[in-house]
């Protein structure tokens, strides 16, 4: 499996126009952020979700920060990990 070109797709489906695609993108990055390569932008993918229009991708990405913030390497500064 080709972790790059993964992380490149789930990273472009947490763009996504439609909502159904970004909340399933969200649900995935919380599931997949101890494997994604680039944590810095997968961290900053979830925090925009948090700020989406759409109630079920807001949910979701809540899900997931809880998720993903074990495999966060720098828990002290906030904003950045």
């Amino acid at each position: 499996m080709d972790k790059e070109a993964a992380w490149k797709d789930l990273h472009r489906l947490a763009e996504d126009q439609d909502g159904v695609v970004r909340w399933e993108a969200a649900l995935a990055l919380g599931t997949a952020f101890s494997n994604v390569p680039d944590k810095e932008v997968a961290w900053k993918d979830l925090h925009r979700l948090t700020g989406d229009q759409d109630g079920a991708v807001r949910l979701f990405a809540a899900i997931s920060l809880g998720a993903a913030f074990p495999n966060v390497p720098d828990k002290r500064r906030p904003g950045r990990i």
